[in-house]
């Protein structure tokens, strides 16, 4: 499978690799003869990079896309942020929690452990716009990308405050 790579929209960017995408039949078996728990669609095959783009499912509409970029080819600079603004974030929770039962596959390693995290209910109603939200609205997940610049800033003003690192 070779799809062509688009700089906006979300085609996959592949070059002369051999996936396999494989879709679940009516008894249960993928095409391939393997069977998955819950599973509606692998890709098997795709090799691994070090960087890059991440594919990611976009909440609202479960397309498969590419991450946006970060460069500034593709940025309009509209400010700063400010240390009020990033302060919004030290209201988020920190919390340890476990996945429910038969939310992650079995094989997860964290099936029945407690894992570090956030509540994407709490980042939306500290830092909205970390949030992602689903087509009804409805919070379904926190974004890394939105939350590390506000960290970012919230550590260069203490870096600031305290006079910087002394051994």
């Amino acid at each position: 499978l070779y799809l062509k790579s688009l700089r906006m929209g979300c085609q996959l960017f592949l070059y002369h690799i051999r996936l396999h995408v494989y879709t679940k039949r009516e008894d249960e078996l993928f095409t391939d003869g393997t069977r998955m728990d819950e599973s509606e669609f692998v890709v098997k095959g795709l090799p691994h990079i070090t960087s890059g783009t991440m594919l990611v499912r976009e909440s609202q509409s479960a397309r498969i896309c590419t991450a946006s970029s970060s460069s500034k080819r593709y940025k309009d600079h509209v400010t700063n942020m400010t240390a009020k603004e990033a302060e919004k974030i030290l209201g988020i929770p920190v919390v340890w929690f476990k996945y429910k039962e038969g939310y992650l596959v079995k094989e997860d390693r964290f099936v029945g452990k407690a894992v570090p995290g956030f509540y994407a209910e709490d980042v939306y109603e500290n830092f909205p716009e970390a949030a992602n939200l689903n087509e009804d609205g409805s919070v379904e997940d926190w974004n890394y990308r939105m939350l590390i610049p506000a960290m970012m800033k919230l550590i260069q003003e203490l870096y600031k405050r305290t006079g910087g690192i002394t051994t």
